[in-house]
């Protein structure tokens, strides 16, 4: 394993273990690297902490943004002002969907639930 490439999300030892199985399943999916795999979670997690910025001063101006509610919803369930996975509860929402689910999101943006397909060879 080449590790200079590294996760740059604030996690615990169970939610590192679980990007790596998100790691291979990007892998399987859509044939990336490790490296680029990794480099589209550590994408994802910046970009997802700059819309939860951009949300709370939203919700603390007044603006009734869907973001705006989303992050109020995460407040009260004991967010930090940041989206990292060192909590019981921010790792149990990583691990309640499959890590399919988790690679065709951050990849594509896909929502599926299906099963995971291999993508077949060039």
């Amino acid at each position: 394993m080449n590790e200079s490439v590294q996760f740059t999300v604030p996690a615990t030892e169970e939610a590192l273990a679980y990007l790596e199985k998100i790691v291979d399943a990007m892998e399987l999916l859509y044939g990336i690297s490790r490296e680029a795999a990794i480099g589209k979670i550590n994408q994802a997690y910046v970009e997802a902490n700059e819309r939860a910025a951009r949300a709370r001063r939203d919700a603390a101006a007044g603006r009734d943004t869907e973001d705006a509610k989303a992050i109020s919803r995460v407040d009260v369930l004991g967010g930090s002002g940041s989206l990292d996975l060192t909590s019981d509860l921010s790792v149990a929402l990583l691990t309640h969907e499959l890590p399919e689910f988790w690679a065709r999101l951050i990849y594509s943006g896909e929502r599926s639930r299906e099963p995971m397909r291999r993508r077949s060879p060039d």
